[in-house]
């Protein structure tokens, strides 16, 4: 459920938001963030503000970071159905948020001056390997570098790059409710 809805239109955005309300409903914090997303953009459902403002808050409760450091956001703004700024109750998601290692929280209370102790991130795990990767290190990368080291009569170039393993860009926007 960590994903946002996938670009589709009409009814295939219409279950999602189905899926993710019946999660949200068993106390799944990203099924929340999800419906949020949902109705403060309108996909599958009319924008309504008060109920993406109702789920960002079950999610950000629920102890999802980046719900944490949006709800935060829309604390410091006043916007997205947030009566008046609130830089107490921005400070203390973004805080909530940092602590959980959200970059975004760290950046956000290290410009307003505040010293946050973030903890460590873990290593990042390693890629899943696909059949097509596989073969590819087999069948190319491997015969590849017995080519090269003979070519060159020395060791093979160790950095050759498997495309297919690349790390996805993935960075959302923050959006207004």
């Amino acid at each position: 459920m960590a994903e946002l809805l996938p670009t589709s239109t009409g009814r295939a955005q219409l279950d999602a938001l189905r899926t993710y309300e019946e999660h949200a409903a068993k106390g799944d914090a990203h099924g929340a963030f999800n419906c949020s997303v949902c109705y403060a953009r309108g996909l599958g459902c009319a924008r309504d503000r008060d109920k993406a403002l109702r789920f960002l808050r079950q999610a950000a409760d629920g102890g999802l970071p980046q719900a944490q450091a949006q709800l935060a956001y829309l604390y410091s703004t006043g916007r997205g159905g947030i009566d008046g700024k609130d830089d107490a109750e921005a400070e203390r998601w973004w805080r909530l948020a940092a602590a959980q290692g959200d970059h975004d929280a760290v950046s956000r209370l290290r410009k307003r001056g505040i010293a946050v102790a973030r903890r460590a991130s873990p290593p990042p795990p390693p890629p899943e390997r696909s059949r097509l990767a596989t073969l590819f290190d087999d069948f190319c990368v491997g015969p590849c570098s017995v080519f090269w080291g003979k070519l060159r009569g020395g060791t093979p170039p160790s950095d050759l790059a498997d495309p297919l393993l690349e790390e996805p860009v993935a960075a959302e926007p923050e959006y207004e409710i």
